[in-house]
């Protein structure tokens, strides 16, 4: 008896890891960035029901596993998204704060080509580029 107390988790541990693989696996499958509201939703359909402090305390700890990435798109919120995603950029709508994911191959070539001229021995090594103006519902 004295050994099952010892191997078996705590309800709260177990909790925390249900939480944040659910938390994983609703970034995996979210066609955009998610918010905290946004995830908080998500949870709360799947009868799910945490407060935003959780939430937030999980969202630490994927950021700082870099299971997750921080955006800061310049909208009302914060977004998260998973990090294993191929490269990508972002459409965001002035109007609703709509956010789509894109990938723009043609973009990509040019930075490459960008920075191929690039004088004073200065290389591009990451970037960010994201396109804001008006969904088709906003317009």
């Amino acid at each position: 008896m004295k050994n099952q107390a010892i191997t078996k988790r705590s309800p709260s541990q177990n909790s925390k890891s249900a939480i944040r693989l659910t938390l994983i696996s609703l970034f995996q499958k979210a066609p955009k960035p998610l918010t905290v509201v946004e995830i908080r939703k998500q949870l709360l359909k799947m009868g799910i029901v945490r407060n935003k402090t959780t939430i937030y305390r999980q969202i630490d700890n994927l950021l700082r596993h870099k299971i997750i990435t921080k955006l800061d798109l310049s909208t009302r919120a914060i977004h998260y998204e998973i990090s294993n995603q191929p490269h990508h950029h972002h459409l965001i709508c002035l109007g609703c704060q709509k956010i789509q994911t894109i990938k723009s191959i043609p973009l990509e070539t040019s930075i490459i080509k960008l920075n191929s001229r690039l004088h004073h021995g200065f290389k591009i090594t990451k970037h960010q580029v994201e396109f804001y103006g008006w969904c088709k519902n906003c317009r």
